[in-house]
């Protein structure tokens, strides 16, 4: 259950085991819908959106260095306090939540403006760069051999055909 923040209305959420944000990682996780980067950088736990600002790319594929949140994609780093960008391509800075660790808990902190904000992309039409659910890119794998290994049969058939005619 989510525990109210006395300064506002974010609420704290318990997102993970501090055990499983390591030094360096970047963790995706949920608050509901809204998909989080958290990540530990120098002992200190971070949390973002988890859409890079430049072209939806995972941040929680990328790296927690010294400087900031790198993004794996093209190299832009955000900074951890303040979603800035430090290092183009990257011109827009991403949403960053407040995170308290207790008790062996990272909470991260979520209200419906935070929300809103993190689950803001880029335009609809934009091309998606992100990584897909397993299961979208299990089903394009799929097709595409179906279709590789319909064409080889396809091929095959038809030498052994030609074989066939040949003989005669």
């Amino acid at each position: 259950m989510p525990e109210p923040c006395e300064e506002n209305t974010v609420e704290f959420h318990n997102v993970a085991r501090s055990g499983q944000v390591p030094e360096g990682v970047v963790r995706r996780l949920f608050i509901g819908e809204v998909e989080i980067a958290v990540s530990r950088s120098e002992g200190v736990v971070y949390a973002t959106s988890n859409y890079c600002s430049h072209l939806d790319c995972l941040l929680s594929s990328g790296k927690a260095t010294e400087d900031g949140l790198l993004c794996s994609c093209h190299g832009s780093v955000f900074d951890y306090r303040t979603g800035e960008p430090l290092c183009p391509p990257a011109t827009r800075p991403i949403t960053v939540f407040p995170v308290k660790e207790e008790d062996g808990r990272v909470w991260v902190g979520m209200d419906d403006e935070l929300a809103k904000a993190a689950m803001r992309r880029r335009a609809a039409g934009s091309r998606r760069l992100s990584a897909r659910r397993p299961s979208e890119v299990g089903g394009e794998v799929g097709r595409e051999v179906g279709r590789e290994v319909g064409r080889e049969v396809g091929r095959e058939v038809g030498r052994e055909v030609g074989r066939e005619v040949d003989a005669e």
